[in-house]
């Protein structure tokens, strides 16, 4: 058969090639991954210094813009969610790729031991609890 007549090297250089990519994607879903991690974190500690009653959702808001520059500025792409090639790093897309909404933000919040205002807080400590 025709098909099956790929030189080995061509079959190796390609591979290689997407093993490259594969690894370069995943690490940069890592380093955002982190990333929002610590800026949440970060962003957290300084809303509560200067005001004790900020609500959950306020603070999304008020970070996301930012991570979407951060998005823009740090990597150029991540894999995608079937992790067989690269996909642009679009905010919109690494937000739903790593679940970056204010849940989840809230949960990295509690795991860190800062405690905001909201609903959504109060969710994310009744998943913690159930999960322990």
């Amino acid at each position: 058969m025709p098909f099956f007549d790929i030189k080995p090297a061509v079959s190796f250089i390609t591979f290689s090639i997407w093993l490259i990519l594969f690894v370069l994607g995943r690490a940069q879903f890592n380093k955002i991954k982190k990333l929002t991690q610590s800026v949440i974190v970060e962003k957290a500690n300084v809303q509560i210094k200067e005001d004790k009653e900020i609500i959950l959702k306020e603070f999304y808001k008020q970070i996301y813009p930012s991570w979407c520059d951060l998005v823009k500025k740090s990597i150029w792409f991540i894999p995608h969610k079937t992790e067989l090639w690269p996909m642009p790093a679009k905010p919109d897309y690494v937000r739903d790729r790593i679940g970056f909404n204010q849940e989840w933000t809230a949960r990295i919040l509690l795991d860190n031991g800062i405690e905001l205002k909201g609903r959504e807080v109060q969710k994310a400590k009744s998943k913690l609890s159930r999960g322990k």
